[in-house]
């Protein structure tokens, strides 16, 4: 709905957890074959709605959504069995009702590195990304915010991560992107696994 959505989301960060242990969101990227980041958190009741109607609880795994100036301006929700796996529901990744527009915007999961940063779609990915490349990655959730994202002050240097669809929804993004930060001055490279619909993630 339309209406401010600072309170529900003021509510949802005051049930987060720090995650460790046995739980839910690290025995699913330990299953991923991932690492953790400083910025997820664990909800370990959060209702999941369809047409408005809650139909279950489950535990999720929270990440916030940081705009181009630093603002913490949503949050992305991914939604999991209590073993760690992903939940039966027809949505099991969910972005919150956001205070602005979410373009321009990633999941900050690392501090940059000398002014450089990796991009990727995917929370899964980015880390499959640090762990594989030990380069900080960030998420950016899916290609539209990707092709969006906006240099905040003090990156030089960007490595983007793309998918590579059998559509080109992945590659388009990445380039367009790219070629955008370009022509802004920004030293740019960007990857593509090489096998069709496959993401940087699968090979862990």
């Amino acid at each position: 709905d339309k209406r401010d959505p600072r309170e529900f989301l003021r509510k949802i960060s005051s049930e987060l957890v720090k995650i460790g242990g046995n739980d839910p969101v690290m025995n699913y990227l330990s299953r991923r074959g991932v690492g953790i980041s400083q910025a997820i958190r664990l909800h370990p009741r959060m209702k999941y709605y369809e047409d408005k109607k809650i139909i279950g609880i489950f535990p999720a795994m929270i990440a916030p959504v940081i705009n181009p100036s630093g603002k913490a301006i949503t949050m992305h929700a991914t939604y999991l069995t209590p073993e760690g796996n992903k939940a039966s529901v027809d949505c099991v990744k969910k972005l919150m009702p956001a205070t602005e527009k979410i373009t321009g915007s990633a999941i900050r999961l690392a501090a940059p590195v000398n002014g450089h940063i990796a991009l990727a779609e995917g929370i899964e990915t980015a880390l499959a990304v640090t762990e594989r490349f030990s380069e900080p990655c960030w998420s950016c959730v899916n290609a539209t915010i990707l092709e969006s994202f906006a240099v905040p002050d003090g990156i030089t240097s960007v490595t983007i991560y793309g998918d590579n669809d059998s559509t080109f929804t992945g590659q388009k993004a990445a380039y367009s992107l790219a070629y955008r930060l370009h022509k802004a001055g920004i030293a740019v490279m960007v990857k593509i696994p090489d096998q069709i619909d496959s993401d940087w993630a699968d090979g862990l």
